[in-house]
């Protein structure tokens, strides 16, 4: 049993995001790519704590006899658990039940899920791979910042309020400056004022936007044109070094790949002494080698390719004329990705490159 006040938890709740909302301000307006990052990291879990939140309700107002939502089943919820995207599909469904948080609304508007899935991108590169572009990370980690205070507004419940504070939460409120009517606070209209406060000078202007995005790509591109310039057989001959760098990277853990690894080379490394049954071994090991391999080449389709450049660049040329800023938002990510992916394989395949010629340069040498 819960021996705490009922009180206590959504204060305690709504302390925690507004704290974490401060917090991110004061990185974002340092301005320091280091602090937008952290920021970034930071707010995503947020936005993913108003979804679980909104979702663990929802799974048990389906439950009720009393209101008509859902159902979720388990598969359902499965997904929603493994994947972002389907917790903000689910999230941004209305209810019309009023004691769900926003009154029966939806939590996540259309825009604003634009916003929260390029913020989650980024999270996840920064988080997961120690990745991140420092030229925008700023100006999406403001965006991602505005989104995150829609939801802190809207999974609060409207017209609901608490009031009959100890005095030990009433000095916790006053602390957090929370507006307050008289000695009881209105949770929905406390979390707008709080967020259209905390939101001013983080806005970005559609034009600064878009000259940041577009001048990102296009450098971008440039320094892999300068990188790549003195590539031998040009732009196919690194294709193609690219492809099989991306291949190894995807398939190289390949179990049906390892099993068939030469038996004669592991017998030599072994000091096992060399049979006939050991190289026909050898040699069907290298035939069923052969036709896995045959079968993933197949398939395959490399991610890396120097016709990114141009892709980079019409996109570049495309933001400029767009006047929708979650449109241009959404296509910038899906480009910076991509370039992203061609920066690391063709780094990769340059140095692979030079390794080769310092092996050629040696072995004319006599060494």
């Amino acid at each position: 049993m819960n021996a705490r006040m009922p009180v206590i938890e959504p204060l305690e709740r709504f302390a925690l995001a507004l704290e974490q909302l401060r917090l991110c301000r004061d990185l974002l307006l340092d301005g320091s790519p280091a602090k937008a990052r952290m920021a970034v990291i930071l707010l995503d879990g947020l936005a993913d704590a108003f979804l679980y939140r909104r979702l663990e309700r929802l799974y048990d107002l389906s439950e009720s006899d009393f209101v008509g939502i859902g159902p979720f089943p388990k598969e359902m919820r499965r997904q929603a658990r493994l994947d972002f995207g389907t917790r903000l599909r689910l999230c941004a469904d209305p209810t019309g039940d009023a004691f769900v948080s926003g009154g029966g609304g939806p939590l996540v508007t259309t825009d604003t899920a634009v916003v929260l899935r390029v913020g989650h991108s980024y999270r996840n590169a920064a988080y997961h791979r120690d990745r991140h572009n420092p030229a925008t990370i700023g100006a999406v980690g403001r965006l991602f910042f505005t989104a995150v205070a829609d939801l802190f507004v809207r999974s609060q419940r409207t017209g609901y309020a608490s009031g009959g504070f100890p005095d030990s939460q009433l000095a916790r409120l006053r602390e957090l400056d929370v507006p307050m009517q008289g000695s009881s606070v209105a949770w929905r209209e406390a979390a707008g004022g709080l967020a259209h406060e905390l939101g001013a000078g983080l806005e970005v202007a559609h034009e600064d936007l878009v000259n940041l995005l577009a001048t990102d790509l296009e450098e971008r591109a440039d320094a892999i044109d300068e990188l790549v310039a003195d590539v031998p057989g040009g732009p196919d001959n690194l294709d193609s070094l690219m492809a099989s760098l991306e291949f190894q990277d995807v398939h190289g853990a390949d179990e049906k790949l390892l099993d068939r690894r030469d038996p004669v080379r592991r017998s030599i490394l072994r000091n096992i002494p060399l049979t006939q049954e050991l190289r026909d071994e050898a040699a069907e090991a290298d035939r069923a080698y052969g036709q896995r391999l045959g079968e993933l080449t197949r398939t395959w389709h490399a991610r890396a390719t120097m016709r990114t450049l141009d892709d980079a660049r019409a996109v570049a040329e495309r933001l400029d004329r767009d006047r929708d800023t979650l449109r241009i938002l959404t296509t910038y990510q899906e480009m910076d990705g991509t370039l992203d992916i061609l920066e690391d394989y063709s780094l990769r395949a340059v140095l692979e490159i030079d390794r080769y010629v310092d092996m050629q340069i040696e072995a004319m040498r006599g060494r």
